[in-house]
């Protein structure tokens, strides 16, 4: 008996990307062959997380018509491996700003991505600012999900202590920041997602989170937002990142643009995808209006 294959439009792919002299194999997922002339997005999980939290907006065949998802997998996370060329295992990983900015280039620059939009959650929302700041003519736009100024008190010693464990504190957390309008099955599928990590991956990511990320008023640089627009969008329930922080956050930013997202939480983009489009979709679309020009390389 001939069964009907059922594959969905996912296509998974590895890319080496050499960043600072060192290689890295990346794996991605995308809906690039339904648009090749689509408006790239670029897609940053949270910490300790990977690629998937972003599977429905790469399986959103609408969205296809007009933009190429890349939901990427950091190095250290999902099936993304640590570096190629040093012993990785001899050293703690810490995640820093200079080297989150150059990879996340670099990736785009391996694939030949031209003028992409970013899009990334916590970390990577503490990203979409600093890509804002250092490439402002490389990205069409930069969309930082739950940003704030400042994020202390994150990065502990005891993620990796013999007598905690670090998967379950982490599954807690994930689930425990998840919205009103999160399914049951969100909420845990999310919390096992990033129940997955190696040994010392969430705190390394976190060490940029929660250790260097610092941005408030004496440290926060000029960002032309004429150059790359910015998003600064926030969950109603993300006590991280409460919108009236990011709000005010995004208000010391001239031309930076502030959306609260009722009834989701820190990981909009997997809790309650239908909820999170409705948000999405308008900041596309006016990203897309705004934007007809292609950018140099930076």
């Amino acid at each position: 008996m001939t069964h009907e294959k059922k594959l969905t439009p996912v296509i998974g792919r590895y890319i080496n990307v050499e960043i600072f002299g060192e290689q890295y194999e990346v794996y991605f997922e995308t809906n690039e062959h339904a648009n090749p002339n689509g408006i790239p997005i670029i897609c940053q999980h949270t910490a300790g997380n990977d690629g998937r939290q972003f599977r429905d907006l790469v399986l959103d065949e609408k969205l296809a018509e007009e933009f190429i998802v890349y939901a990427v997998d950091l190095p250290r996370h999902g099936k993304s491996d640590p570096p190629l060329n040093r012993d990785f295992w001899k050293e703690d990983y810490k995640l820093t700003r200079k080297w989150f900015v150059e990879y996340t280039v670099q990736f785009c620059k391996s694939l030949n991505i031209v003028n992409p939009i970013y899009m990334g959650g916590a970390i990577g929302g503490q990203l979409g600012v600093y890509l804002a700041i250092d490439h402002p003519n490389f990205f069409r736009s930069s969309i930082a999900l739950s940003p704030i100024d400042i994020s202390p008190g994150f990065y502990h010693e005891w993620w990796d202590h013999p007598q905690v464990n670090g998967t379950d504190a982490g599954y807690a957390i994930t689930y425990g920041l998840c919205g009103s309008l999160t399914s049951e099955r969100q909420k845990h599928l999310n919390a096992w997602y990033n129940s997955q990590l190696a040994p010392g991956v969430i705190n390394g990511d976190l060490y940029f989170y929660s250790v260097e990320h610092d941005l408030r008023d004496n440290k926060l640089p000029v960002i032309d937002t004429n150059e790359c627009p910015l998003y600064m969008m926030s969950g109603e329930f993300d006590y991280t990142a409460l919108p009236d922080n990011v709000k005010a956050y995004s208000e010391r930013i001239p031309g930076s643009r502030f959306v609260e997202m009722k009834g989701l939480g820190h990981y909009p983009m997997i809790e309650n995808y239908h909820v999170f489009r409705n948000f999405l979709l308008p900041v596309l679309n006016e990203i897309k209006n705004k934007s007809s020009k292609v950018k140099a390389s930076s």
